[in-house]
């Protein structure tokens, strides 16, 4: 959704108006909000383990985007942003002249351990420059192993207990804010992991909830290596389908599935250099695969990917260093101590070898290399902390709260099939699934929508602006 921005915002600095709740001019002041009106911005103070309300305690970053009429102000809509890892509130812009702004405070917080939240130590940057390396899978493992030892030692010294940086915890932060900010009732607009924190807070705090917007569904897995990997195999296999099959895309990229498959091989010997963020970025196989990844989370990836391979195929360094400098950004944005906590809490299945996900990867046919970042990941998750979700814990309870699920059919992380699956626990859910290419919904047709359904969440919902999948 692209909004142009005009409101003026002014933040309230430096006073407390309740026990463990402050307003202060952080986290706001990048966005220069003391020439706006309508933010309030603060923390909340919470325990680092809801288990022990004595022990220590970390803070919770949020801003409150006050509702336009407050005429027609109706319950409040906290916005739960996805990952794990990802920041909310350095792209709160994103939110300030939505629609559903118009008749609901929006609240937006950076999760636990990410951003102004009681940020974990990031090896974010360090990680990025030896993706940047012109190193082979392994090669790079060793060094993404040996920089994340040393900011697992850094959590340690500053005494950061890493196996309460996940869901769980986090889903207790969102009750404890909405009710330290005095809201009683509140919506929940999950996105991508923010679905699945969302279905934790449903499990845990249903008396609260008023509905819920689950965007890009998230479900629990075995492995969070194991999802990517399939999903990303399974998303490229649409879009090359798609161009076999439509008369233009084919007649513009007549042997695009091959010209992948070639120009990827091509890497192994003669890598491309770039140049992203202003410094040399080689690409080796494994990288091409990690760039091509995020075409498929656009909303135009029936374009994108095909460009991408074409770009790979004639080594044009002009095209991808323009279509990737989004990835400094990318990384940035994402900490990657918390994704490895959370997903090593609830997506790590300890009892998987490496020939285990080398039959994974020779079964699926549009991966000629390894996803080597993931890899990293996920062998480096097995020392991260030793705290894992047990089969009974993963089990959700059935649900009648209201709730309103979109998932794409080009989806690459949370297909279809995931939406299906989290509609099974839900008594009172709506899924529609999108004839749309990328990552999660966009568009004024789907924002009316749910605002529609924010509005009387057990009306019929009118879904004729929205294109379904028949």
């Amino acid at each position: 959704m692209k909004y142009k921005i005009t409101l003026v915002l002014l933040v309230f600095t430096c006073s407390s108006f309740s026990q463990g709740i402050f307003l202060t001019s952080k986290p706001c002041d990048f966005l220069r909000v003391e020439k706006r009106t309508g933010v309030a911005c603060g923390y909340i103070v919470v325990p680092e383990d809801h288990n022990r309300s004595n022990g220590r305690k970390i803070k919770i970053a949020y801003a409150i985007l006050k509702a336009r009429d407050t005429n027609k102000q109706k319950i409040p809509i906290i916005l739960i942003n996805g990952g794990p890892g990802g920041q909310a509130l350095i792209n709160m812009e994103r939110w300030i002249d939505n629609p559903l702004r118009n008749e609901q405070d929006l609240i937006i917080f950076d999760q636990r351990g990410i951003g102004f939240s009681s940020e974990l130590p990031n090896p974010d940057i360090g990680i990025f420059k030896i993706l940047a390396g012109d190193f082979n899978v392994r090669e790079e493992y060793q060094r993404i192993r040996d920089t994340l030892a040393l900011y697992k030692k850094k959590c340690s010294d500053q005494q950061i207990k890493l196996e309460y940086y996940i869901t769980s915890q986090s889903a207790a932060d969102v009750d404890m804010l909405m009710e330290k900010l005095g809201y009683h009732k509140y919506a929940l607009y999950g996105e991508s992991y923010g679905t699945r924190l969302a279905r934790v807070v449903m499990d845990k705090y249903p008396q609260r909830i008023s509905c819920v917007i689950a965007d890009a569904p998230a479900i629990l897995e075995s492995d969070f290596l194991t999802l990517r990997i399939r999903n990303f195999n399974d998303g490229l296999e649409k879009v090359f389908t798609y161009c076999e099959n439509d008369s233009n895309c084919k007649k513009i990229y007549p042997n695009l599935r091959s010209d992948y498959f070639t120009s990827v091989k091509e890497l192994e010997k003669d890598p491309m250099q770039l140049t992203i963020g202003g410094s040399p970025f080689y690409v080796n196989p494994q990288d091409a695969l990690f760039m091509l990844r995020y075409q498929l989370y656009s909303p135009n990836s029936k374009t994108d990917v095909p460009l991408f391979v074409r770009a790979l195929k004639e080594r044009d360094t002009a095209a991808l260093n323009s279509s990737q400098q989004f990835l400094v950004g990318f990384v940035k944005s994402l900490n990657l101590s918390m994704f490895l906590s959370t997903e090593r809490n609830e997506e790590y299945d300890m009892s998987k070898t490496p020939q285990d996900f080398n039959e994974i990867y020779a079964s699926l046919p549009n991966l000629p290399t390894k996803l080597g970042f993931f890899n990293s990941l996920y062998e480096a998750a097995s020392d991260w902390h030793t705290v894992s979700l047990t089969n009974k814990e993963k089990v959700v309870k059935a649900c009648a709260i209201p709730t309103l699920i979109f998932v794409n059919k080009f989806d690459p992380v949370t297909p279809p099939k995931n939406g299906a699956f989290y509609k099974e626990s839900l008594v009172n859910a709506t899924l529609l699934v999108l004839d749309l290419q990328g990552h999660g919904v966009t568009g004024d047709c789907a924002t009316q929508v749910m605002i529609n359904f924010i509005r009387n969440p057990r009306k019929e919902i009118n879904t004729d602006c929205l294109p379904l999948v028949k």
